[in-house]
């Protein structure tokens, strides 16, 4: 399922795209509440005759059978009302399981300025807490609106009969009581808005303190974010108490409602019956009827009031539709292939006009071989893998793929066919398998092993406890280049024509380190690299070098020649004449 953003920011937009595939459900839900209503028109009228034949003294016979029928029915209204709630739930969960995965897949195509400023913890409320709030509007709201109204007119009319003062009076009260919910209702939408952005900015403080614990405890500076999250905390009280009052204020009305129909139906009952106008059992009839009267208006004015929460949490659900990708799809083109060449044709990019990244940049790496990227920090290195990999786009220039504008393949096919390895590898809880094969199960067992073999690192793999269902426990589980080893593996099976290192050797110690390069050597060949280098050892490797210096190529060409020109910025490093601290 698809989801196209659209200013139709309306819950009914969002309850007819989720809900159509599943309308087969949806009429079952609605045949079981009717049926439901159908009990409990019935059952009170059963009990009614009870009392009156148990009053007139008829047969004990007689009394059985109703009694039996009543059990009968009241059994199956439980039944009915099993059913009603497996189809509901199973019905929330499907649609409302089809709304995270189109707003995951939508998410996932944004790029990372709109992560900047998005913290995790906030979009985990986004895509589960508000999609939850719209649980209860998928499975129930329109079928719970129509068989509650059909049962309030239903009991209306059942009333009538017994006594038709009875009936109007009772049928007007709850259409008073929903007149009453409307303005009261309108403040809840954006009490329950309100709450929910606070609740996701709490989401987000926890989740980034939890992530940067270490740090805070480096710093000392727990007092800091415990004054923080007090502040945060005040909001969240503040708003939890302004949409408890509106809440309360709307099941009052309810109360008020109810109550007042409880009192006509005592006093119109008593009267009926000591003017011997009604039986025992048709006032017994009036009071049940009236109780089942009144539930429905609560049921409805709870709905109303669901569906104000829903209307916020759809509002902010479709705002996150609207965020258009930064990166739009491509036309479908496709790369050659084997190794992709790259090229930079005049390509300059920024964040915004106060902020240029990288002015005129142009190059030209030929399919194969390995470029070395280097230059101080700030100065543009990651933006270029960047740029490669299709997060952004150039704000002028081209950059091209195998020969193809980059912004011509679709977006899944360029990603396949380009790797990116950087120094932090997000790991999963798992095994060692689920980790290199991102849950795949269909990857043999077979191609992992002899992934492992290929790029020699069978002296690790001896290591694991449980060779490829070594159990992994999420990030701390292994070092920095065991989780490098993993980064390679994931590449092998991809791969990939073009490879991205982000100087993967860093924070290692030598053996851990030696092991890294040689099965990086191993992942480089018959691939084009490019390697945003930060030391010596892997620049010395590299068929190319390019130099960027505040956004700018300073120099590009063959390494070799680079070294032997006079005054080359790469020469004097490789030579030492040059402070380390240049390259990083």
């Amino acid at each position: 399922m698809s989801l196209t953003p659209t200013p139709l920011h309306t819950t009914r937009f969002l309850f007819l795209t989720y809900l159509r595939p599943y309308s087969l459900r949806l009429t079952v839900l609605f045949v079981l509440l009717m049926s439901a209503l159908g009990v409990q028109l019935v059952n009170p009228v059963l009990l009614s005759h009870f009392i009156d034949k148990a009053v007139a003294h008829h047969p004990l016979r007689e009394l059985i059978r109703l009694g039996v029928c009543y059990v009968l029915l009241s059994i199956v209204a439980q039944v009915i009302l099993v059913a009603e709630n497996y189809v509901a739930q199973d019905l929330a969960w499907a649609a409302t399981n089809d709304l995270r995965t189109d707003l995951t897949r939508h998410c996932i195509k944004l790029g990372p300025t709109f992560f900047k400023n998005h913290s995790a913890g906030a979009m985990i409320e986004r895509i589960d807490g508000d999609v939850s709030q719209l649980a209860n509007f998928f499975s129930r709201f329109i079928v719970s609106l129509v068989s509650n109204g059909l049962l309030m007119i239903g009991i209306v009319v059942a009333l009538a009969f017994v006594d038709w003062r009875i009936g109007l009076a009772l049928g007007v009260i709850p259409v008073v009581g929903l007149i009453c919910y409307k303005p009261v209702s309108k403040l809840v939408v954006a009490r329950a808005k309100a709450l929910r952005q606070v609740q996701t900015e709490w989401g987000g403080l926890v989740e980034e303190y939890v992530k940067g614990r270490e740090d805070i405890k480096a710093c000392r500076a727990a007092h800091y974010v415990v004054r923080l999250l007090n502040a945060a905390h005040a909001r969240l009280l503040k708003a939890a108490c302004a949409n408890s009052v509106v809440n309360t204020a709307l099941w009052s009305v309810g109360v008020i409602n109810y109550m007042t129909g409880y009192t006509v139906a005592m006093i119109g009952g008593a009267w009926l019956y000591f003017h011997n106008q009604a039986t025992l059992g048709a006032v017994y009839l009036v009071f049940n009827y009236t109780i089942k009267l009144m539930m429905p208006v609560f049921t409805i004015g709870w709905q109303l009031q669901d569906m104000q929460r829903s209307i916020g949490s759809a509002e902010r659900i479709l705002d996150l539709f609207s965020v258009l990708p930064e990166v739009p799809e491509g036309r479908g083109t496709p790369l050659p292939e084997g190794a992709l060449k790259v090229e930079f044709d005049g390509v300059s990019f920024e964040y915004d006009a106060e902020n240029p990244i990288l002015h005129d940049v142009s190059f030209e790496l030929p399919a194969g071989e390995i470029l070395a990227v280097i230059g101080p920090t700030g100065s543009g290195k990651s933006t270029i893998t960047r740029l490669i990999f299709r997060f952004y786009d150039p704000t002028k220039g081209t950059v091209r793929i195998g020969g193809v504008d980059s912004k011509e393949p679709m977006l899944s096919e360029l990603r396949h066919r380009i790797a990116l390895v950087s120094q932090d590898v997000q790991l999963f809880r798992g095994t060692l398998r689920e980790n290199v094969t991102l849950f795949d199960p269909k990857v043999p067992d077979r191609v992992l092993l002899d992934a492992i073999d290929d790029l020699r690192i069978s002296s690790w793999f001896e290591t694991l406890p449980d060779g490829i269902d070594t159990h992994i426990n999420g990030q701390d589980s292994l070092s920095a280049g065991e989780a490098q080893l993993v980064a390679f593996l994931r590449v092998y099976l991809k791969k990939p024509g073009l490879l991205i290192l982000d100087e993967v050797s860093s924070r290692m110690d030598p053996v851990t380190e030696a092991r890294v390069q040689q099965a990086m050597q191993s992942l480089m060949r018959g691939r084009t690299v490019v390697v945003i280098a930060h030391r010596m050892e892997i620049v010395r490797s590299v068929d190319k070098v390019l130099t960027i210096y505040d956004g700018r190529v300073r120099e590009f060409g063959r390494r070799v020649e680079l070294e032997r020109v006079a005054g080359s910025y790469y020469g004097e490093i490789a030579c030492g004449l040059s402070m380390a601290e240049d390259l990083i």
